[in-house]
């Protein structure tokens, strides 16, 4: 495929610049968090997204709280795009240990355990996506691919209808539903 994977780093720029960082640039941090060396992977992510953050101001040479949070939900996407779903597990379970409340690792480790047949797991960690963020679709979404996958359909249906409900002017939503529909034919 000529299309390489990236991943959506919600950078403090103007609209009109990329904000997508291609996963290549992250190997070497990704090889280090591999072996074992979190720190150092933490540090080499850093060093690549820390002066998008700056505003035009003074680097930081070390992360904030959140900051090294979203670090770590940086290397979790990347290992999700690179189907290394154990470690984006890692990763996203690293970024959530430091901030609680992101929605989107939640969202992510969710998906991480549905990919590593952890469906109780997976389930979990939809379902606390949706508490944190209820008019976040990908919870819901999350949520209902690990129930329909576990063959519990009914249930799937039922957690697809809820989203619909809590976002009735979400097309995205109200698509979510039509292509579930479309999978229990």
């Amino acid at each position: 495929s000529p299309y390489q994977p990236t991943i959506q780093a919600p950078i403090n720029a103007p609209i009109s610049k990329e904000t997508r960082l291609d996963v290549e640039t992250l190997a070497p941090a990704l090889a280090c968090y591999r072996d074992g060396d979190s720190k150092k992977a933490s540090a080499l992510c850093w060093r690549l997204i820390a002066p998008t953050l700056a505003k035009g101001g003074k680097v930081k040479s070390k992360p904030e709280k959140s900051e090294q949070a979203y670090v770590y939900f940086l290397l979790a996407q990347a290992f999700f795009a690179t189907h290394d779903y154990a470690s984006a597990q890692s990763a996203a379970s690293r970024s959530i240990a430091l901030v609680k409340n992101n929605a989107a690792a939640h969202v992510l480790l969710a998906r991480a355990h549905e990919r590593l047949d952890d469906l109780n797991a997976s389930q979990s960690a939809a379902q606390n996506a949706i508490s944190i963020a209820p008019d976040l679709l990908d919870g819901y979404q999350a949520l209902a691919q690990t129930l329909f996958e576990a063959g519990y359909v009914e249930d799937a249906m039922a957690v697809v209808e809820n989203a619909v409900a809590r976002l009735p002017t979400s097309p995205l939503a109200h698509a979510f539903k039509g292509t579930m529909l479309r999978h229990t034919c």
